[in-house]
């Protein structure tokens, strides 16, 4: 994407995210949180105070993970790529003293201030976290270019000041392209066939209509599955619904009410016209139907002329927004999982995009039920990246079982901005090593049991933290990775060998007290698990006494 295409990309984003939420200010912040801080669009809005006697403050963001507090300005032109000087950068830079102690923030929430922002720091628990020592860090937000001056500035202020300008905020954008419509044109036939037609405004409008099954097949993308990039997954194969639609299409006598038997098809497109002979459409995607469609493509010898699907046409324009809610609230109604749901997120194309420029597309972070696999050395599922950061990084590997909620009420909190591909490779090693070790394991109930995996997950991380070689995974997963790539294999398979034993006699002592090990019952509790946990690394840590080549620092450097 070249920075002209990027401008008008995120103008139009922020002008329509603008429309019933305040100023372009605000809608910018709301873009950036979205965009740059991985919060989910509805959430983003919950962080932003943009308004009169805001105190020069447009949001407030709080990072439990890192423990930081992150207080925004941001700055909307209509003119894109302007020059910005210094004195915004330095206005702004007051704002930092109302969060430099608690008493501070106090007195912040009794001043005169706008209510939004008192509301956003009381449902933060600002001053309760500046007490237990979060860092405050400043977000200066531009979509301007740093002139001379505001360069300068910036040289000198500390680390705390982080600023964005336009350079910045386009080489650190990522785009998946996975919004983008089959090109071009396509027509339906109307032979023999009525169409209800409603207009909703001049760029919005909706068709519905008996569509023969044979103009369907013919759609450009069904071969490469491109028409369906929209759609929440892709082709799913033989399952026992696309089974009965092709039993239904190879039933003669069936074809002339296979319209009354499926759902139907729903297709956005960016412009249509309607004759009393055919329906053209042009630049379009299937957002819902993909199995109907795919399963019609692959028995197309079996169709005939008297074969009609219910077909839905909404005419978008170029309306990304609108596309992607039509997306999410039509497979919403059906029987999807949440995982499918959040297939088209944003956050999640972002995460494969990045993934795959980082380890030059031979890693797949799998998003998509039906996802092509070709071509990739390793494919790592999201949901499965999901259960490795509730184990490791959020140290809950009791929850890690618990897959509905990984892409419904923890999703924000398991995929946020710390959530890198090397972190991703690292963790997904880490696992590798631990499962096959697993076969040492003494009992066999806990030997097959998947979250025992997850629970080792949370004990590396536990260990790790302890280590001063260690700890850099979390502080800096990108460095830690390049630095030891190499080794990190030999060093999770031993420190799992090693945790194993802790676990095997850690068992063995619970039955020589004539204790049962009620495995599912203890990782699947948090307090039961954390007391396992902590006895299984006092034992290790004792180890290291005489056996100090077992410490992380040394595992990674010898």
């Amino acid at each position: 994407m070249e920075m002209e295409q990027f401008i008008q990309r995120m103008t139009t984003e922020v002008e329509a995210w603008a429309i019933g939420s305040g100023t372009q200010n605000r809608s910018f912040l709301k873009w950036f949180l979205v965009n740059y801080f991985r919060i989910d669009e509805d959430q983003a809005a919950d962080f932003v105070c943009d308004n009169t006697n805001d105190k020069g403050i447009d949001g407030i963001y709080v990072d439990d993970l890192s423990s930081e507090a992150f207080v925004f300005q941001s700055k909307f032109s209509q003119t894109a790529g302007g020059d910005q000087g210094d004195s915004d950068l330095r206005t702004f830079d007051g704002v930092k003293a109302w969060f430099e102690s608690t008493e501070n923030v106090q007195s912040l929430d009794n001043s005169l201030a706008n209510q939004e922002l008192k509301a956003i720091i009381n449902r933060l628990e600002l001053p309760e976290k500046i007490e237990a020592g979060y860092k405050t860090n400043l977000v200066f937000l531009t979509n301007k270019i740093f002139d001379q001056n505001g360069k300068e500035y910036l040289g000198v202020v500390g680390e705390y000041y982080d600023a964005w300008d336009l350079n910045r905020l386009y080489s650190a954008y990522t785009y998946a392209g996975k919004d983008l419509l089959i090109p071009g044109k396509f027509s339906f036939s109307r032979q023999g066939c009525g169409v209800i037609h409603h207009s909703i405004s001049n760029d919005v409008e909706a068709l519905v209509f008996a569509a023969r099954v044979q103009d369907i097949v013919q759609l450009d993308g069904i071969q490469d599955q491109s028409l369906f990039d929209k759609n929440v997954r892709y082709g799913l194969g033989k399952t026992r619904i696309n089974r009965e639609i092709a039993k239904t299409i190879k039933t003669p006598n069936d074809h002339d009410r296979f319209l009354l038997f499926n759902n139907g098809i729903t297709i956005i497109c960016e412009r249509f016209d309607l004759t009393e002979e055919h329906l053209d459409i042009e630049n379009y995607a299937v957002v819902n139907g993909c199995q109907t469609v795919l399963t019609l493509y692959e028995n197309k010898d079996f169709l005939d002329a008297i074969m009609r699907v219910f077909v839905r046409i909404i005419k978008t324009g170029t309306d990304e927004f609108l596309g992607g809610r039509i997306t999410f609230y039509n497979n919403n109604q059906n029987a999807i999982n949440p995982r499918d749901l959040r297939s088209n997120d944003k956050v999640q194309q972002d995460i494969q995009k990045q993934v795959f420029d980082y380890f030059n597309g031979s890693i797949l972070y799998n998003i998509k039920r039906g996802e092509s696999e070709q071509g990739y050395d390793v494919i790592i599922p999201n949901d499965f990246v999901a259960q490795l950061v509730a184990s490791f990084i959020l140290k809950e590997s009791y929850t890690a079982h618990q897959k509905t909620q990984i892409f419904t009420e923890n999703y924000q909190r398991i995929f946020s901005r710390h959530i890198t591909p090397p972190f991703i490779y690292l963790l997904w090693r880490m696992y590798e090593n631990i499962n096959r070790n697993c076969a040492a394991i003494v009992n066999a109930g806990a030997r097959d049991y998947k979250t025992t995996r997850f629970f080792f997950m949370y004990l590396f991380r536990e260990i790790f933290d302890k280590d001063p070689t260690g700890s850099t995974l979390m502080s800096d997963p990108d460095a830690f990775y390049k630095t030891y790539k190499d080794k990190c294999d030999d060093a999770f398979d031993k420190l799992s060998q090693l945790l194993i034993l802790g676990f095997n006699n850690y068992i063995t002592t619970q039955q020589e007290d004539n204790q049962f090990f009620d495995y599912k019952n203890i990782l699947r509790n948090a307090n039961m698990t954390k007391n396992m946990a902590r006895d299984i690394i006092s034992d290790y840590e004792k180890s290291l006494i005489f056996h100090p080549e077992g410490k992380v620092s040394n595992l990674l450097t010898n």
